[in-house]
């Protein structure tokens, strides 16, 4: 068959891709809202990106983009438990941040570099939250300086040493932890979402 017009307009076209969405949307239903309608927008850019290239009627077309995707039970599930992973991860849990970095192991040199100074970043934040809490409970913790270049993070006291003070100490660690943790969160999705 040969390659007629094809229109996104077409109610042949239309047709079929909201009976698509509505199927989508049933299936994804406990995926969060958001990153679902994400999802579903891609999906239908897919399916009429595959369709504009095939033959046949508008109808056809759609209809086999459509089933050249598979029945939606053999991706679906998947799709919605990685969306419920990255949505928590997003929102800096370390478990799913973890489930996302296993899920994706092996995604490249590149990839696993940044993944890994991510999680060294990640790490650092929960140390120095330790570390500012700890000031609570031992009186040694804290910040010690020796010169403006040389800084000791320690729960020891530190001989020949001044300790920052825990008034200035605490607040100021544990803000720039927060903020180290949630950033190096939002990076870690962000790179593992890039296929």
């Amino acid at each position: 068959m040969s390659r007629s017009q094809f229109s996104r307009h077409d109610a042949q076209v239309e047709g079929p891709l909201r009976e698509f969405r509505l199927a989508l949307t049933r299936a994804l239903l406990q995926a969060p809202a958001n990153e679902r309608a994400d999802l579903i927008r891609e999906l239908e850019l897919h399916v009429l990106e595959a369709a504009e290239l095939g033959t046949g009627s508008a109808k056809q077309r759609m209809e086999q983009a459509i089933a050249d995707l598979g029945p939606l039970s053999s991706f679906v599930p998947d799709l919605a438990a990685e969306l419920r992973i990255q949505s928590s991860a997003r929102r800096g849990s370390p478990t799913a941040a973890a489930s996302l970095l296993l899920s994706h192991l092996g995604g490249g040199l590149a990839k696993s570099i940044a993944l890994m100074l991510c999680g060294a970043a990640m790490l650092f934040a929960l140390l120095l939250a330790t570390c500012a809490l700890g000031t609570l409970w031992i009186p040694e913790a804290g910040l010690y300086w020796n010169s403006l270049a040389d800084f000791t993070l320690s729960f020891e006291t530190q001989e020949h040493a001044h300790k920052v003070s825990n008034g200035v100490f605490v607040p100021l660690a544990l803000a720039l932890a927060a903020a180290i943790y949630l950033g190096c969160a939002r990076v870690l999705v962000w790179v593992l979402r890039r296929r």
